[in-house]
């Protein structure tokens, strides 16, 4: 996919889906008030909109501000601060979802299956150093405008989900432009946008970094490629310059080494100050679990790590205190909680009908997610950066953290990145920092190829 942006412009009552006026977002409450109520709490006038004391807080609701907590009539910008944690899934999206957004959301059918607080708090398996995601959060706060850099494949393509305009970075974008307005530099109104390459897993986009440091801004970056490295292509390590022994001709070996590669390169980057990294894994590869025809039961037990990276790209991003979100782990725990023939729903029966089946938000056997799991993708991303911005303002260990705690890697004179894990010294040393700027080497260059070709073991 060609390098471009998405976006949609805040505007005074709605987004691009269009106006909402106050009078509309009142009668979608109520007619939305029995379907609400089913993911997980009552939802009147007050539980679409927030509480009463709520009411009219960065939402454009109308009501008497309170002027110790609102942060919506101060400078236009969205303050997250809240008294309390909402207790259900219904509590939680009436206060985070712009009335604006909300139909997306809400609506019979707009989800493949019922979501809670429950299952969202399973979808963030790595904490991580917060210090990167707390700084974009930060600029969020102060209304500046944002660029996000989706780093992923053909599920961040929207592939068999509607394309782009359907697909989890643009209803992410869509949210932060509703919730968070932003001032451009002509002093107006301006806009949050996102950013795609055409590279297609950890390996290409090491290789041919430049797809990433010749952008001009980028604050925020998520990286999902839990499908695609699965297809990297190849044998044992090529840019090796070592010999790594008899585990180098796997799969798994090489998606690890190219991996570290580019995390390392990411957390020197300045674009131009240091972007918050998150690893988003939006989706797992679902025909090994589907039988045959798909998948011979034997061969996907010998070869579960193959297919579902996740486990090995935890590890890794443990080791580097890189925060990651998942959607994929808690659903593929609730498919297959029913067993592996229900696991898609091809082979029910009357009491085996798993609502949490792959097939239910998947669009194909393999790995790509249907319009409506798209937006489960996006409701995944609101509800983390949410979560980290309400404890900002009421986690009282936040700020006091052990100074072994915090991301070495953002100090502004001296970033320090922990010693490779995959890597030897000397790769990380010619290809990680050997370039001006510490990143910026692109091995798919023919002047650059010399760099490395005659050192490969």
């Amino acid at each position: 996919m060609p390098l471009g942006k998405g976006a949609s412009r805040h505007t005074v009552g709605g987004s691009r889906r269009g106006t909402i006026t106050h009078l509309l977002a009142l009668s979608l409450g109520i007619s939305l008030g029995s379907f609400i109520s089913n993911l997980g709490g009552p939802l009147g006038l007050s539980g679409y909109f927030g509480s009463p004391r709520e009411a009219g807080e960065g939402s454009g609701t109308g009501g008497t501000p309170n002027p110790a907590r609102s942060g919506a009539e101060r400078g236009g910008h969205f303050d997250a601060r809240q008294d309390d944690a909402p207790g259900t899934y219904a509590e939680w999206i009436s206060r985070v979802m712009p009335p604006s957004l909300a139909p997306v959301y809400v609506a019979p059918g707009a989800l493949p299956f019922n979501l809670t607080m429950s299952i969202l708090r399973r979808t963030r398996p790595v904490v991580g150093s917060t210090d990167r995601v707390r700084g974009f959060l930060t600029k969020l706060k102060k209304g500046q405008c944002t660029t996000s850099l989706m780093l992923g494949g053909s599920v961040t393509a929207g592939h068999n989900g509607g394309g782009p305009s359907n697909a989890y970075p643009k209803l992410f974008v869509d949210y932060l432009n509703a919730r968070f307005p932003c001032t451009g530099a002509d002093g107006g109104s301006g806009e949050h946008v996102y950013k795609t390459t055409n590279a297609g897993n950890s390996m290409s986009h090491a290789t041919s970094f430049s797809s990433v440091s010749n952008l001009d801004r980028i604050d925020l970056i998520l990286v999902e490629f839990n499908v695609n490295d699965h297809f990297m292509p190849g044998k044992d390590v090529p840019h090796a310059l070592e010999d790594k022994g008899p585990w180098s001709d796997t799969l798994e070996y090489r998606s690890l080494w190219y991996s570290e590669m580019l995390l390392r390169k990411l957390l020197l980057l300045r674009k131009p100050d240091y972007p918050a990294i998150v690893v988003f894994n939006a989706d797992y590869i679902g025909r090994i679990w589907a039988g045959n025809p798909w998948s011979d039961p034997k061969i996907a037990r010998r070869d579960l790590f193959r297919y579902n990276q996740e486990p090995l790209k935890l590890w890794l991003s443990f080791l580097y205190d890189i925060p990651v979100f998942s959607a994929s782990l808690f659903h593929l725990a609730l498919a297959s909680k029913l067993g592996t023939d229900v696991q898609f729903n091809f082979n029910e029966t009357r009491d085996g009908h798993n609502p949490y089946g792959t097939n239910i938000w998947h669009a194909d056997a393999c790995c790509h997610p249907k319009a409506d799991g798209h937006r489960v993708l996006a409701l995944v991303l609101v509800y983390n950066f949410a979560d980290e911005l309400w404890r900002m303002d009421h986690d009282g260990s936040v700020g006091h953290e052990d100074r072994m705690e915090g991301d070495f890697t953002i100090d502004p004179r001296r970033p320090r990145l922990r010693d490779p894990v995959y890597m030897s010294p000397d790769e990380d040393g010619l290809y990680v920092r050997d370039s001006s700027d510490g990143v910026t080497i692109d091995l798919t260059d023919p002047n650059g190829e010399d760099a490395w070709r005659s050192k490969v073991v």
